[in-house]
């Protein structure tokens, strides 16, 4: 697959063109676990290109997005949750 707006090639990992096929597969599989499983975790199994662009390598360097670390920082501050933001592991 090919993203439209920035022409990057998306990696092997990405399945979103399936997601419909795993949901329905996830979801049959959650609701046959009932009901010993009810509240249990549910994994997602969809890969989106966002989730697996962490970062990009330049030559043996990893390059991270600052500005997308900077706005969640942001983000947590302005929030109302209490969180020590010594203790939070960004990478």
């Amino acid at each position: 697959m090919i993203n439209i707006v920035t022409g990057t090639i998306v990696k092997e990992c990405v399945n979103v063109d399936n997601a419909i096929g795993i949901g329905s597969t996830q979801m049959t599989e959650f609701e046959n676990s009932w009901p010993a499983n009810f509240n249990g975790p549910i994994s997602r199994k969809v890969e989106t290109q966002a989730v697996s662009k962490k970062h990009i390598k330049v030559a043996d360097i990893k390059v991270y997005d600052t500005s997308l670390i900077y706005s969640r920082v942001v983000g947590l501050q302005a929030s109302s949750r209490e969180v020590d933001i010594n203790k939070i592991h960004f990478f």
